[in-house]
């Protein structure tokens, strides 16, 4: 009789988790302002790390463009609040995109797909400041890793260009020392770290995950994070894998950077299909749930990085009286 209240329990959550998901995400379309918001952020982010590659391909990402261009006239016209930070971030990379291409004279005809009309009607609410990307030196970038948090942990940015020395392999274990202190539910520490240098291998794995494409050849080490379901008992704790995974994740992104190594999280959200089809690739335990890629190595003398427009403390921060 327990298993089956057990199964009955999980199932009613589970079921009432996928309303919830399905009413409230963009899943069936961007039926309101949060929604909407969010496809332009995931594109307009496309843009920008398109923007930071240093063998950047002039034209690139024009469907993205596209989709971009039309879902800004189509919150402007629903007269959404246009002061919103990621709205004003999303202007201020088309435009920086337009203005690179023209800039460059690099015999792109991109008026085909955006025009000069599309640039103005736009640029009156882009920030210079916040579109784009940003560029690094080596010397400086790794400048805050012994300073206060406040400094430190602003300096981390997702790198994506790596050179071909690769980061010592105690480094990364030392890392990962550090970051097994961050906090697990009753301390089961779930999470376990797969490292894997094997260059077919990496790129057989980035070609699943898709969220490297322009920048896979650079990569030569690769970790993998997995959390391990059989440290769960409870319905209410289904998903706890995946918030123990995010602490440990985040503990070991900050880690990396004290240790001077660059990084970049490669969410893993996909189908189970490609679950397998990774396992097949690392060997893991069929009770973990694979939750992120982290691409790691050393930087060369200059390299770029996405600027990556973070929310307003207004958008983020409520008072509950």
């Amino acid at each position: 009789m327990k298993v089956l209240r057990v199964a009955v329990a999980t199932l009613l959550n589970s079921f009432f988790d996928l309303l919830l998901f399905l009413k409230f995400s963009g899943i069936l379309g961007f039926d309101s302002q949060p929604k909407l918001l969010a496809a332009i952020t995931f594109n307009y982010h496309t843009i920008e790390k398109g923007l930071s590659m240093e063998d950047l391909r002039f034209g690139f990402g024009k469907d993205k463009v596209l989709k971009i261009l039309t879902r800004v006239k189509q919150y402007i016209a629903k007269d959404y609040d246009t002061g919103k930070s990621q709205f004003i971030a999303a202007c201020s990379v088309l435009v920086r995109y337009y203005e690179i291409h023209h800039e460059a004279g690099a015999g792109v005809d991109i008026e085909s797909f955006f025009t000069k009309a599309d640039f103005e009607s736009i640029n009156k609410y882009a920030d210079k400041n916040v579109g784009g990307y940003i560029n690094c030196l080596s010397q400086s970038y790794f400048e805050y890793s012994s300073a206060s948090y406040e400094l430190f942990s602003k300096s981390r940015h997702s790198v994506r260009q790596f050179s071909s020395k690769k980061v010592n392999l105690e480094l990364i274990k030392e890392s990962i020392e550090v970051a097994k202190f961050c906090p697990s539910a009753c301390n089961r520490q779930a999470v376990s770290t797969y490292y894997i240098d094997n260059k077919d291998k990496i790129d057989n794995i980035l070609k699943i995950q898709r969220g490297l494409d322009a920048s896979s050849k650079y990569v030569h080490q690769l970790l993998v994070i997995a959390s391990d379901r059989s440290h769960f008992f409870t319905s209410g704790e289904r998903y706890q894998h995946f918030i123990d995974g995010g602490i440990f994740i985040q503990s070991l992104l900050l880690s990396l950077h004290y240790k001077r190594i660059a990084a970049c999280p490669l969410h893993w959200s996909v189908n189970f299909q490609k679950d397998i089809a990774l396992r097949k690739i690392i060997g893991n335990r069929k009770s973990e749930k694979v939750i992120c890629l982290i691409a790691i190595g050393n930087i060369d003398q200059s390299f770029k990085v996405p600027y990556s427009k973070r929310k307003n403390m207004e958008e983020i921060f409520f008072m509950v009286k």
